[in-house]
């Protein structure tokens, strides 16, 4: 199943990329993962547009991760918790 880019609405079967959000920043018609423990989901989106901001026909409010990494990024997004050990 086709899911749209988060930023441009580009249909893909898989995109490389999510951005993870608040519920209320993610637009209309763009499906969410299962929220994490404090509320962020995260969200399909393309390489052009994580790659190139300037190009998005509409703001991406997120932090972005691999697709590998969503459940990683979920999970610690809205916390105290540095990802990576900085």
């Amino acid at each position: 199943m086709k899911q749209p880019c988060v930023g441009c609405g580009i249909l893909s079967d898989a995109h490389p990329v999510v951005a993870v959000m608040l519920p209320s920043d993610v637009p209309e018609g763009v499906p969410q993962s299962i929220p994490g423990p404090n509320g962020f989901v995260a969200v399909p989106c393309c390489h052009k547009c994580w790659t190139e901001p300037d190009q998005r026909p509409r703001p991406i409010k997120g932090h972005f991760f691999l697709a590998k990494d969503a459940p990683a990024g979920i999970f610690h997004a809205g916390s105290n918790s540095q990802v990576g050990g900085h």
